[in-house]
């Protein structure tokens, strides 16, 4: 015992002297699959407080998976593959205690034992070979009879065994950790919660989770804190998890654990249905209130069993396929199935109204020549529509009909369904579109045979179009809901007909979007926070998308002077092949040019002008306008004399600076990436169509 220190026991009851006989302590030897010949000390490190009094020896705990011998404690390994048989131990995790639920802890962390096992990420399973409790002769001297040395008996103290607690130094854990990353993700039975955070999950009573954090280099060696926060199923307790953000909590202490390890990959594997908080941090947190930091923790929602939760098809009920296309069917399920599960589950596809003697059903299975696919949490199969029919999809269980997921249906028809092309739902006011009709089977159309019907906004009936073609010219000249319907009347067949609804609206700017990188905001007053020199990017959003009104590539021109209504282009960009096809191919109505109007309100710029910087990525190099980097210059110098053969970089970046309070630029592009590089506060005005929008842009 060590000396001045009272001893603090918390081992107490009438079982107390059969724990202390497999209670694991320093001096303790352990041996590996990988290696069973060569043995190797446990190095305690997660516990300095405590001591076994019988021999004055720290208690290990579950979390100590570290040898004195360093990074190859047992030499060789056997589960390695390739030449290279060098012992290179990876911890998974803590040690796990087999059958032994009465474990006590210490500091929170459960007390190793003899019967305990670790898994080594290279595939050796780790055990118990001498608990340390007997000095090194006294174990030579204890050798069973008709047993080989390297298995020997070891004697318990025949003491009360006392924990003598001693104080935790603070600087035994490290000053920052840096990340926390699921690194098994992809082998578990999992589904995400929440669409846009990927750390809120549902997985699998059972699944082993494992997790790895980094510190900075030159801390390896010190502690950082994992802890498990637990609430039973149902409760409301720790639903601000979901979001992912940083969050405040209040927990008992019989929800909270917590382990601290030098180790920096740390496994949980829960046992019981509820939900989970899993963090890291520097240090313990052993208040009540409990700060969790985005990204530094996960959020699970552990269930007992994977569950099918809903049948999807490609089609809707009143769609009407043809002979030749395909259907997809996927089933999905709360979390990814496990093989027993699926082996159970099979998809089947027959004719609706049809005795089942009297026709063949199609039936998926999880093996076979007609077989599901497994992606995530869902199982996935293609049917092809070989005949003209009503079919109908059911899931069965154990060839029994799985009740809860409602039997779905869809139509296959004949091949000469029509189809519009193409099949667009809003249009900008003024434009002028060519429509053609087609078969779904893509073959040919008499065109003497089709009618075109078109019903504007507030009409009450069909007006023929004099046109009968294959395709027809349509202007939309009113904003509303045009109906717009092709007949197709082939000889000895049943007359077909399509309807297509389009909207045309007046576009229009709605708002403007500034996405920092860090960033404080207020959208309902049109006013931002942004970091100075930090890339900031400016959207548009307009009601149907940004139509240039020239087809040439983007640009960027600068007003000469305050009042001139004169500009000069300061960039002009590459444009892809694909932005000069958008703008062929869709309508002829446009937009006007964007006016971007930056001025300087208040700060100490105010009277010295300020700087502007742009970003712009060219799609490739060519030759085009020499970038001028200053307002005044620009002034000086007649356009003419500034057109150079200038190759652009990919990635370029456009500083512009002016000695009044005010930048005008305008483009025909609806997106941009500035950098401020002055602080104080601003003003933006974007002007599209003749419409202003106002937004404050305070820079600090």
């Amino acid at each position: 015992m060590k000396e001045g220190v009272k001893p603090k026991s918390i081992l107490v009851g009438t079982d107390v002297q059969a724990f202390s006989e497999v209670v694991v302590c320093s001096g303790a030897t352990c041996v590996c699959t990988g290696n069973p010949s060569a043995f190797a000390t446990l190095s305690i490190t997660t516990n300095q407080k405590y001591y076994i009094s019988a021999v004055d020896k720290l208690i290990a705990t579950v979390e100590d998976n570290q040898f004195v011998s360093g990074l190859s404690p047992f030499q060789q390994c056997k589960h390695k593959k390739g030449k290279n048989k060098t012992c290179t131990y990876q911890p998974f995790g803590i040690w796990n205690i087999v059958g032994n639920e009465s474990t006590r802890s210490i500091d929170g962390r459960g007390i190793l034992t003899k019967n305990g096992n670790l898994r080594c990420a290279k595939g050796g399973v780790l055990s118990i070979r001498t608990s340390g409790q007997v000095e090194g002769v006294e174990q030579n001297e204890k050798c069973i009879k008709g047993l080989p040395c390297d298995y020997r008996e070891e004697s318990t103290p025949t003491k009360k065994v006392d924990l003598v607690e001693h104080s935790i130094q603070p600087s035994a854990y490290a000053s920052k950790v840096y990340d926390l990353t699921l690194t098994n993700l992809e082998q578990l039975h999992c589904g995400h919660l929440v669409r846009d955070n990927t750390r809120a999950l549902r997985i699998q009573k059972g699944d082993e989770l494992i997790f790895t954090a980094s510190t900075n280099a030159n801390e390896e060696s010190k502690n950082i804190s994992w802890s498990v926060l637990y609430a039973k199923g149902g409760s409301s307790i720790l639903e601000d998890g979901k979001t992912g953000k940083t969050i405040v909590l209040h927990t008992a202490g019989d929800q909270y654990e917590t382990f601290s390890t030098k180790h920096r990959a740390f496994s949980w594997q829960p046992q019981k249905a509820g939900v989970y908080i899993i963090a890291v941090n520097t240090t313990p947190q052993l208040k009540v209130q409990k700060t969790y930091k985005e990204a530094f923790y996960y959020y699970f929602e552990v269930v007992d069993d994977a569950t099918i939760t809903s049948l999807q098809l490609s089609v809707k009920k009143e769609d009407t396929l043809v002979v030749g296309d395909r259907v997809s069917l996927v089933l999905h399920s709360d979390v990814k199935l496990s093989s027993q599960q699926i082996n159970q589950l099979c998809i089947k596809v027959s004719a609706k109204d049809v005795h089942p003697g009297n026709h063949t059903a199609f039936v998926f299975t999880s093996k076979g020549a007609q077989s599901f696919k497994q992606k995530g949490t869902t199982l996935q199969a293609t049917f092809d529509c070989v005949n003209v029919n009503t079919y109908q999809v059911e899931v069965y269980k154990n060839l029994m009909r799985h009740t809860a997921i409602p039997t779905q249906y869809f139509n296959v028809g004949s091949t000469s369904l029509l189809a519009i092309f193409p099949p667009l739902e809003s249009v900008r006011i003024g434009s002028r579109i060519v429509f053609s009709a087609m078969l779904k089977s893509k073959g040919i159309i008499k065109p003497q045979l089709i009618r075109w019907f078109v019903k504007v906004p507030d009409g009450e009936f069909f007006q023929e179009h004099f046109i009968k073609d294959v395709t027809v010219p349509l202007t939309f000249s009113k904003k509303g809901y045009y109906v717009i319907k092709c007949v197709y009347a082939p000889a000895g067949e049943k007359k077909k007909n399509l309807q297509h609804t389009i909207r045309v609206v007046a576009n229009a700017l709605e708002k403007v979007v500034l996405l920092p990188s860090s960033f404080v905001s207020s959208l309902k007053d049109n006013k931002y926070k942004i970091y100075c020199n930090n890339r900031v990017k400016v959207i548009l959003g307009t009601t149907i998308g940004y139509q240039p009104p020239t087809t040439e590539p983007a640009y960027v021109e600068v007003q000469t002077r305050d009042g001139s209504t004169l500009f000069t282009r300061i960039i002009q960009c590459a444009s892809s092949p694909l932005e000069k096809r958008i703008i062929r191919s869709k309508h002829i109505c446009t937009d006007t040019e964007i006016v971007w109007t930056l001025s300087y309100i208040k700060g100490p710029k105010k009277k010295i002008g300020f700087g502007l910087s742009i970003y712009y990525t060219n799609s490739k190099p060519q030759p085009q306008l020499k970038t001028l980097r200053d307002v005044k210059q620009v002034m000086l110098q007649n356009q003419k004399e500034i057109v150079v053969d200038e190759v652009l970089e990919p990635k370029s970046t456009y500083p512009i600076y002016t000695q009044t309070g005010r930048i005008v630029l305008r483009s025909n592009r609806a997106q941009f990436d500035f950098k401020f590089e002055d602080a104080g506060l601003y003003q933006l005005d974007v002007t599209l169509n003749h419409t202003t929008k106002s937004y404050e842009i305070e820079c600090i």
